[in-house]
């Protein structure tokens, strides 16, 4: 019985999204030899792995978020969050755009630089204390005291 805590959550579906690049790197890579004859449903396996890690990285992540954040913070959380991935949007258009790299090559890059954010993700979440019900509960308690309170 392995408990799947959020950021094991997002740390499965940060591998999975790797190997979805993985996977488009092979079929473009197989595309772009001469003669190439790819069935399009070669496709399918990198759209499967790449949903199913987008759904543990995006739902979990912004679950837990807002679950953990102070009351008083939910918003500025959620708008890191949303801020967080426009800069990643932004970072693909960026280097899709200047073409540093072939296609296949920059599938592996992008998979290779999802790999390195997993991995500080792992190092900065390592020692993370989740806040329990409890401490959640009180703390709404706490603020609805200071709002009658201010009343």
């Amino acid at each position: 019985n392995i408990e799947l805590s959020p950021i094991r959550r997002i740390v499965i579906g940060m591998v999975i999204i790797s190997t979805s690049f993985f996977c488009s790197a092979a079929v473009q890579w197989f595309l772009e030899q001469p003669d190439a004859n790819v069935p399009v449903l070669w496709q399918v396996p990198q759209f499967v792995l790449c949903t199913t890690g987008e759904i543990m990285v995006s739902i979990t992540g912004l679950e837990f978020s807002y679950s953990q954040a102070p009351k008083s913070m939910k918003s500025i959380v959620m708008a890191g969050w949303c801020t967080t991935i426009a800069a990643g949007d932004l970072l693909v258009a960026v280097i899709s755009a200047l073409k540093f790299f072939r296609m296949d090559i920059q599938f592996c890059f992008f998979a290779l630089l999802m790999l390195v954010s997993m991995g500080v993700f792992c190092w900065l979440s390592s020692n993370y204390k989740y806040r329990s019900e409890k401490d959640i509960r009180e703390e709404e308690e706490q603020a609805r005291q200071e709002e009658r309170n201010e009343d």
